[in-house]
């Protein structure tokens, strides 16, 4: 069995109009959740998925784009600041 390095972890879709968030957590009887939202990509929206990652305690976010989406207004370091998420890691297909 693969031992999990986080408790809580979110991944991120980026596409043009909407960012697809899903978050992972484990529970205390070794369970895992999931939670799925759609945000729009307007500052406020991103703000308000920035509240929903920290509220979850999310310790480590994935994020994915198959374009340049993903660097619009530096998303990165706005999760990071804005969520409390120390681990951002980007994967971006060729």
């Amino acid at each position: 069995m693969i031992e999990p390095i986080v408790k809580r972890v979110g991944g991120i879709d980026v596409h043009k109009g909407i960012v697809v968030v899903t978050v992972l957590k484990e529970d205390d009887e070794g369970g895992i959740g999931k939670e799925t939202k759609e945000y729009r990509t307007y500052w406020k929206e991103l703000r308000e998925m920035a509240k929903w990652l920290k509220k979850e305690e999310v310790e480590l976010v994935v994020m994915e784009s198959t374009g340049v989406y993903w660097k619009c207004g530096d998303l990165s370091r706005f999760l990071c600041l804005k969520s409390g998420i120390e681990h951002l890691h980007y994967f971006i297909p060729r």
